[in-house]
């Protein structure tokens, strides 16, 4: 973030359009590094760029701005502040796309935001081919009313309306885990929590799938226990939507998830640190077979800083 500081000519303005920024992802649920979205650092860097190619706007522009630039932005091409080095002080760090043995995963990235600093790294290595869509479609909303806010037609409120990704779908996949006490299940639910991308990425690379996107809900969800003696229980959810045209040109009854589902759920079963008890059941759901404790749970909502409102008018 220091170093961020330096490379943008107007960061104290800045600061308070990356605060909406960040406000607008975590509502519209595109914010969580770990799920394949955005994370901190990627929103500083994306923000900071338009800073450096509007160095005089306000922040209310520099948001319009944003949304304008990365809705048309041609992936893969990276999102950077600086050239990168390959190499710095002889130190021999891997850098992003200077590592010979490096270099072919590199190019598989989907939505490159690279950090400043030496070893230049990717910030959203993470970011699946549904998870860019779902932001990219997120992008586009934001440039339409940005737009419409311009001509008096819409207010800023409405750009950061949350999204209820649980009412978005009709198909979900149900990631529980199980563990018999506290200190298995905190580790269990870590481990899974870090994996819920591979999931993702899992579906994606079944044909047999007819995915069009896997959409991985920011919140996930401890279930009640009913009495002291029963096991500890969580819950992530993804919402499912399938290329229905595909289905039909090639005449099968609908996707088979079932080969995806195998690999990811035996990839953290082989887990060396996994221990007796600790359990991954993964399931579809239809959105009317959602848990009570999933479809109405206790949640605090984040609210916009006053003082953000005004800067941003």
């Amino acid at each position: 973030t220091d170093t961020i500081m330096t490379l943008v000519p107007t960061m104290a303005t800045l600061k308070f359009a990356i605060r909406c920024l960040k406000l607008w992802a975590k509502r519209r649920g595109v914010y969580k590094n770990v799920l394949g979205f955005l994370g901190g650092i990627s929103i500083e860097i994306m923000a900071a760029r338009i800073g450096q190619m509007y160095p005089k706007a306000l922040p209310c522009k520099l948001l319009s701005a944003f949304f304008m630039v990365y809705s048309s932005w041609q992936w893969p091409m990276p999102v950077g502040l600086v050239d990168i080095k390959p190499n710095s002080c002889d130190l021999n760090l891997m850098v992003w796309m200077s590592c010979p043995q490096f270099e072919m995963s590199d190019k598989r990235h989907e939505m490159p935001i690279i950090t400043p600093v030496y070893p230049s790294q990717n910030a959203t290595a993470n970011v699946s081919r549904s998870t860019l869509k779902i932001m990219t479609e997120e992008f586009v909303r934001g440039k339409e009313l940005c737009k419409k806010i311009e001509m008096g037609q819409a207010e800023w409120s409405e750009l950061f309306e949350p999204l209820d990704v649980l009412n978005k779908y009709v198909h979900y996949l149900q990631v529980s885990i199980k563990a018999p006490d506290k200190a298995q299940y905190s580790m269990w639910k870590g481990f899974t929590e870090a994996n819920i991308r591979n999931v993702v990425t899992c579906l994606e690379r079944e044909r047999e799938a007819y995915l069009d996107r896997a959409h991985p809900c920011q919140r996930n969800f401890a279930r009640p226990k009913e009495s002291d003696d029963a096991e500890y229980e969580h819950y992530w959810y993804l919402g499912l939507k399938f290329d229905m045209e595909r289905i039909k040109r090639d005449k099968r009854k609908g996707p088979n998830i079932t080969a995806p589902i195998l690999d990811f759920k035996r990839r953290l079963m082989d887990w060396k640190r996994r221990e007796e008890g600790m359990k991954i059941l993964v399931t579809s759901v239809k959105h009317k077979d959602l848990p009570s404790f999933v479809t109405n749970p206790e949640a605090e909502e984040e609210t916009m800083d006053p003082a953000m409102h005004e800067l941003i008018q």
